[in-house]
């Protein structure tokens, strides 16, 4: 969740345990947390760095949790009432008019976001700057018992406009998954307004 401290603490010493292969193969953050895992599960050899110092995966955890707790509180300070989620975990939703002059940056737009690599709500990051990458962007639930009573979210809203309310009304609702009915009846749709572009 956004305001969890411990998704914050978790983030950083897995990000420190997840060095693992570094200092042998090169591989600062291993794709697949396997090898490590079953390593630290069997104090296996990858944990060993004669150079470091570390003899066994206990030496090597411990100090995996002492490099998190000192990069936790150089990022973000010593109070751990400071350390949410949400406050480096976060989503940039840049629009294809970003490059325009003067105006690009209103179309973007920047928020916190829960869910990481390991959670249900996947909501991969990079490790170095904790930045959320990639995800779920499009989400659907269909009724097949009654197709009308689908519902669906997106990230920004249903209108490239600027000045228009739907311009990013569903990035929120796409945060906190929440939904908007998907119904083909006009009657459930509220009121709608058509842009008429002329040359």
């Amino acid at each position: 969740e956004l305001d969890s401290v411990g998704a914050t603490a978790f983030a950083f010493y897995y990000r420190e345990i997840s060095r693992m292969l570094e200092d042998e193969l090169e591989l600062r953050y291993p794709p697949v947390p396997y090898t490590f895992v079953k390593t630290l599960r069997e104090d296996g050899r990858w944990c060993k760095n004669a150079s470091a110092g570390i003899q066994n995966c206990a030496q090597f955890m411990a100090q995996a949790l002492e490099k998190a707790g000192a990069e936790l509180e150089r990022r973000l300070g010593p109070d751990p009432s400071g350390w949410q989620w949400g406050r480096l975990h976060q989503a940039s939703l840049t629009s294809t008019l970003a490059s325009t002059p003067l105006i690009g940056g209103m179309f973007n737009r920047t928020l916190p976001t829960p869910g990481s690599m390991h959670t249900v709500n996947v909501a991969n990051y990079n490790q170095d700057t904790f930045l959320h990458t990639s995800g779920a962007s499009l989400r659907t639930l269909f009724d097949l018992a009654d197709l009308d009573k689908s519902r669906v979210i997106y990230p920004m809203g249903q209108s490239a406009d600027l000045f228009s309310p739907h311009f990013d009304d569903l990035l929120w609702l796409w945060r906190d998954r929440q939904y908007i009915p998907l119904s083909t009846r006009p009657a459930d749709w509220g009121r709608t307004w058509t842009l008429e572009l002329r040359p």
